[in-house]
């Protein structure tokens, strides 16, 4: 259950979640945002707060069905000033962007990386993040993940989403 995050995140001494990706064949990101169709969106969690998704100003009504507290990425990071500072160069941008937002949401100590994204591009992205980001341990999990496990149980709300 998703209320279990908490304790999840506790037992493998994880301080923070980031879920990257878009949500089609992306579980993780399904799971947490009940299904909602979104793309190049993010979900950020410390332990103890809320799940926060980051998505694209077009897709409000959607992000906003998810129930989940909303960060308009449109609104807060111009994507192609990142661009354009970077002369261009994609990674760099987007390793920008995402030290913003660790800067942004608090994300400290161990932060858990999941969703799906190309493996080449993951590990570029994720070596340069980790280099630029300050009181942050990018770190991974193998097998049975945290969402493996809180996916095996359901709340009503989560039955509901089912039926």
């Amino acid at each position: 259950m998703k209320q279990d995050l908490d304790r999840l995140m506790a037992e493998r001494n994880l301080d923070a979640l980031l879920v990257l990706g878009n949500s089609g064949g992306n579980p993780v990101m399904n799971y947490l945002t009940n299904g909602a169709h979104l793309e190049r969106a993010l979900v950020v969690k410390r332990r103890g707060g809320p799940l926060t998704l980051i998505h694209g100003g077009m897709e409000r009504d959607t992000a906003a069905a998810t129930g989940l507290h909303l960060v308009d990425r449109d609104a807060r990071y111009n994507m192609m000033a990142y661009l354009h500072a970077h002369e261009g160069n994609r990674l760099a941008a987007q390793v920008d962007y995402l030290s913003d937002i660790v800067r942004d949401e608090a994300l400290r100590g161990r932060l858990g990386v999941y969703g799906m994204m190309d493996a080449g591009e993951a590990l570029a992205m994720l070596n340069l993040l980790q280099d630029r980001v300050d009181g942050a341990e990018i770190v991974g999990e193998y097998g049975d993940s945290l969402f493996a496990l809180a996916r095996e149980t359901k709340d009503d709300a989560e039955i509901a989403l089912m039926a």
